[in-house]
Order: structure tokens, then sequence, then C-alpha cells
């Protein structure tokens, strides 16, 4: 006979029902976490980066995801930035997104008689503070439509604000089992220390990113549970290993794919890993000027040098380029970043070819 006491209770705190949030999360038929999915509110779209002009549509019941926002500049149109004595030119544009919620051209119009590019990446893929041809993916697509003359060219953007490396490859693995193979898929991997962590209060998947002077969460049980929790080291082998297997279905598949990461420590890590479709690209360090930059505690052997610095960063902008130093945000890479990004991407497509 079996004792009560002795038989197996199943813990009810571990009992949820599944939300819709977490089946469709989990489906291969769903992208996940859109960046337009966190502009539902109106209230918090008017405060975002200071746009106006605002149009939106969200009818998630209809499959309807439309979003516009517009920069308006300021009344003599220049963006002073009084901490380096930089003047900035605005330009006024507008997100668009399409009905997946991505900057992107619609996904239905992805036809196999094109050639088919797809980019996939965090904020600096979807070009946060960019007008859309001036983002890297952008840029890239005008450079191959110069050697591609047989086909009509087609790009199509997954990048996502805040994206994980999980995020971003189960975004791929989606889009391709929607509509199909792409000829080539560019990746630009973003930080290790990012996750797509499930949030108990809420019973959903929420992006978190976890720095020493950064940690966004929804909700402060969620932050603190996490933080406890996180080891960066865990996050690297489990990211790698994600990165292993894309870099096997796309060979598998007949994709060529090509990829990096914007973070120069984990590129450095990269190096090492026996990746096969790994590129290194400038570091990002370097590509930036952020707005402290110039320090007046700064003596003046270090004014001087960077000084020299930013001379020497200007006058790489042989174009003319707007937003060259950083994005109208002021946290993400202008102009500078992209034309380097899709330069390096560039060239290792023409020299795999």
């Amino acid at each position: 006979m079996t004792n009560n006491n002795d038989q197996f209770v199943y813990p009810q705190n571990e009992h949820r029902e599944f939300s819709q949030n977490l089946i469709l999360n989990n489906s291969s038929d769903y992208f996940c976490d859109p960046t337009i999915l966190d502009f539902k509110k109106e209230e918090y779209i008017k405060n975002f980066e200071g746009a106006q002009n605002l149009e939106f549509v969200l009818d998630f019941n209809n499959n309807v995801h439309s979003f516009s926002a517009e920069y308006i500049g300021h009344e003599d149109n220049i963006y002073d930035n009084p901490a380096r004595g930089l003047l900035v030119k605005e330009q006024n544009f507008k997100y668009f997104y399409n009905k997946h919620g991505f900057r992107s051209k619609d996904f239905d119009k992805f036809s196999k008689n094109n050639f088919n590019i797809l980019v996939s990446g965090c904020s600096i893929t979807f070009g946060h503070g960019l007008p859309q041809e001036l983002t890297w993916p952008c840029m890239l697509e005008e450079k191959i439509k110069k050697y591609v003359t047989n086909n009509d060219v087609d790009l199509y953007n997954l990048g996502s604000c805040g994206a994980s490396t999980l995020t971003i490859i189960k975004n791929i693995i989606t889009f391709i089992n929607l509509y199909g193979k792409p000829d080539v898929l560019f990746v630009l991997f973003t930080e290790m220390a990012r996750s797509f962590i499930y949030e108990e209060l809420k019973n959903k998947y929420e992006q978190a990113i976890y720095r020493e002077d950064l940690f966004y969460m929804s909700k402060k049980y969620a932050k603190n549970k996490w933080a406890r929790s996180f080891v960066y080291e865990n996050n690297l082998i489990i990211n790698s290993t994600l990165i292993h297997i894309l870099e096997s279905f796309c060979k598998n598949s007949g994709i060529k794919l090509i990829w990096s990461s914007w973070v120069s420590k984990e590129s450095e890590y990269f190096k090492n890993f026996n990746f096969k479709n790994f590129i290194e690209i400038e570091k990002f360090e370097t590509l930036l000027l952020h707005p402290e930059i110039i320090d007046e505690n700064d003596d003046e052997n270090m004014k001087k040098a960077k000084e020299e610095f930013i001379e020497n960063f200007r006058k790489r902008n042989l174009k003319n380029l707007p937003y060259w130093e950083h994005a109208r945000d002021l946290q993400h890479p202008g102009t500078c970043f992209s034309e380097s990004v899709s330069n390096s991407f560039l060239q290792k497509w023409m020299n795999n070819d």
C-alpha cells in the first residue's frame, strides 16, 4: 500500500495556463517581439524621441499594423549639442512599419524570381534615429544593386529594437518558414547580455538587457529576479551555440550567410570560436562620437588628442552625409557606422561570389 505522505504532489505554483502570447512566441509562424508592439499607447508614441505628426493604426484583430512618426526640426533647423559644440543638420523623416511591425517592405512581396536579401539585428539594424535610406541595410541594398543586374533586388529588414540573439535568430527562421529562402542573409548581432525572458507577473515574454550601466525590464520584480540570476558566461555559451546552429542551418539550406557583431569585445571572442561565416568589422567605438567625448576636466594633451580624433573622424565623411557622428537620439551610431558596416558586408559578399 502506498503511503499518501509519499505521493507526489504537483506544485501549484508551477502550473500556468499558456497565454496567447506564450503560444504565439513559441510558434515557428510568429515573429518574436517586433518593434511595433512597443507602441500601443498614444502617450508613449508622442514622447518617442520628440516625434511629431504621428500617424498610426493598430488593429491586431485584422492584422493591420501601420505606424509612422515624423521628426520636426528646430526653428533654425539645427540641432545644437553644446556638450561638444557640434551642429547637426536635421532632416524631417518618418518611421514606416509593415503589417508585421518591422521597418521593412511588406514580406508578402517576397518573390523567388528576385534577388532577395534578408537582414536581421537589433536597433542598429532597425536604424534607430536615422532616416531609412541612411541605415546600413539600405546602404548595402543600393550597393548590391550595382552588381546584380539580371534580377530585381529586394531587401527585407528584421531589425528589432532591443532584440537578443534568440530573437534575431527566431525571426530569421520564421521569415524563411513563411516566405522562403533569401539569396543572402546578413546579420549584425548584438550584446550577449540580452535575453528574451518570461515575465511571470504578465505571463508573457519580454526583452531584457543587462549591463552594469543599464538594465531594462518592465517590472522591478522581474528585474531583480533576472538580475540576480544573470551570468554573462551562461548567455555567451547559449548564444554562441545558437549562432553555430544558424550557420549549420544556412549551409544545409543553401543560404549564403555573412554575419558580424557591433560589440567589439565579443567580436574578439568570436574570432576564436571556429565560426565559418563571421567577419570582423571596424570597432564600434571608433565610429560613434559620444556627447561626453569632450570633458572640461581634460588636460591640454587629452583635449588635443580628442580634437584630432574628431577632426579625422569628420574628414571621413566624403559624401557629406547627415547624422555622420551619431543618430538623432545621440545614443545610436550615425551614418559613419552605416557606411562602414555596409562596405564590410559588401566586400565579403563580393569575395565569396
